[in-house]
């Protein structure tokens, strides 16, 4: 028996934020105060992903994440400060 394998598993904590960072190629740029997404791709199954306060120093923005028929676009929604977000094909 081992009284560890009903444990919470620490890995599975950090599977949603690595999902998203694979599938959006997201690049955070602290000194140029930008979000960079590389070759963004979304399933087929999922057409919206909304990234919300997402820190960049001491600014944050939130955008969408659209999946228009095999193309991905982006939106930025909201900053706080000077922050933009940009995608890299």
């Amino acid at each position: 028996m081992y009284p560890v394998a009903c444990s919470p598993q620490s890995w599975a904590a950090g599977a949603v934020n690595l999902m998203l960072e694979a599938s959006l190629g997201i690049e955070i740029r602290f000194k140029e105060k930008a979000v960079q997404l590389n070759s963004p791709f979304l399933p087929d199954s999922l057409d919206v992903i909304r990234v919300e306060n997402l820190p960049v120093g001491d600014t944050e923005i939130d955008f969408v994440v659209r999946n228009n028929m095999g193309e991905v676009t982006v939106e930025s929604i909201r900053t706080t400060g000077n922050i933009a977000v940009t995608v890299q094909r």
